[in-house]
């Protein structure tokens, strides 16, 4: 019947009584039946008078390319007849870190270096944590001992690390990187460590930077 005069990309047409948004993205036939493309995204809610869809306990008479509610889960069936779940968005997975500059002298019992909580938003999601460190010795360090490190969750080790340090004459730089991939198991706020002692190590050991790192690792 006609077009408007609207910017091409915004206009509507209104084509044998039914109206045809922007690039045919969406149509609304005479019989009030809506037809989209594209992404659907809902700012807010949707009112259940305009969206409402009949629980449905088979999938079998349900066309494709379908949106439907199947056992009171909306559901989707897709150009191949497969039918997906459609889920909530997901939220974002939390990051967290925590990074020390203070010089800590370590001795031979685990001595929390620096620490950092998180609070995982399902208890099935899973935590990657990874920690690194640098110092140095002011002690000829004897080839074969070794320093430890180890991540805890709360008082629970999930992770160690010990290395050669060699041998020398003079002061020692030192480092390590330490890593764990854990299942707390819970939404509540859950502290990790990392500790260090210099075990059997003599001379003065001190920790002169630190850092430890959270990622929550959403369960899909």
């Amino acid at each position: 019947m006609g077009e408007s005069q609207l910017d091409p990309k915004k206009r509507v047409i209104i084509n044998d009584q039914s109206l045809i948004g922007p690039s045919g993205n969406w149509v609304l036939d005479a019989e009030g039946n809506c037809y989209f493309t594209g992404r659907l995204v809902v700012e807010g809610w949707i009112d259940p008078k305009w969206l409402t869809l009949t629980n449905q306990s088979s999938s079998g008479s349900i066309p494709d390319l379908s949106l439907f509610t199947l056992n009171n889960t909306l559901s989707y069936k897709d150009g191949s007849h497969n039918v997906k779940t459609i889920e909530k968005d997901l939220v974002l997975p939390k990051i967290r870190a925590v990074c020390v500059d203070s010089d800590l002298a370590l001795t031979g019992s685990d001595q929390t270096v620096v620490s950092i909580s998180i609070s995982p938003t399902s208890s099935s999601n899973r935590i990657l944590v990874v920690a690194a460190w640098t110092g140095v010795s002011t002690a000829s360090p004897t080839k074969g001992n070794t320093s430890r490190a180890a991540i805890l969750r709360g008082v629970t080790e999930i992770a160690t690390y010990s290395a050669d340090v060699g041998s020398g004459t003079r002061a020692l730089s030192f480092g390590g990187l330490i890593g764990a991939h854990d299942s707390p198991a819970t939404t509540s706020s859950t502290t990790y460590y990392l500790k260090m002692n210099k075990s059997t190590l003599s001379g003065t050991w001190t920790v002169g930077g630190a850092s430890i790192f959270v990622m929550e690792c959403v369960n899909i």
